[in-house]
């Protein structure tokens, strides 16, 4: 009986002893590594959407021009997307504070994230990618979007980069477009990628 007793107070002791010398993992630290985790699959799931959209508008600018480039954009934009979500079990949108198509434009908490990117873009400090918990359990991804060279020819400077023949045509199926003006490098847009539970 006193054996049992002394093994009894020894165990207890020990898993004392281990479980103080034990470093506790923090919320932070967990945090700090989900948000790794979801950074890596947002920019995996951007990347993979900006490519298939730029090869494709590359072979529709090369095949017409400009005008084959905003018929394809205005038919197979949306498609696309929508493909990629289903691949990445994820809703994957570009948006933008100056948008072409209304259906780009940002809603209420698109626009609170977008304004601390552009407030670090104007300051010249990266703006780096944003992840937070929806209520709901989902993850929202969020980063900007620079304007690449190629984009210039229906986003640049009218007169410019932008020829008003082709602008012409944007407009004919963009009546609303507010999208130009921009030169490459400029802070154009961000991807809000929410992935799914």
């Amino acid at each position: 009986m006193k054996t049992k007793l002394l093994l009894s107070i020894f165990t207890i002791l020990l898993l004392l002893i281990t479980a103080c010398n034990k470093k506790p993992t923090s919320t932070a630290d967990q945090s700090t590594t989900n948000n790794t985790v979801f950074i890596e699959k947002g920019l995996e799931i951007a990347g993979a959407t900006q490519a298939t959209m730029s090869a494709q508008l590359k072979q529709a600018m090369e095949t017409g021009g400009v005008p084959n480039a905003v018929q394809y954009c205005n038919v197979a934009a949306y498609p696309i997307a929508d493909s990629l979500s289903k691949i990445h079990h994820a809703t994957i949108r570009r948006v933008t504070d100056k948008s072409r198509n209304p259906a780009n434009a940002m809603n209420e908490r698109e626009q609170l994230i977008f304004k601390q990117f552009k407030e670090k873009w104007n300051a010249e400090q990266p703006a780096t990618p944003i992840v937070e918990q929806l209520e709901n359990g989902e993850i929202a991804f969020y980063a900007p979007i620079t304007l690449q060279s190629l984009c210039t020819n229906c986003h640049g400077k009218l007169g410019e980069t932008l020829q008003p023949e082709n602008y012409a045509v944007i407009q004919n199926l963009y009546p609303q477009d507010k999208a130009i003006d921009y030169v490459e490098g400029d802070l154009r847009g961000m991807w809000s990628i929410v992935m799914k539970k």
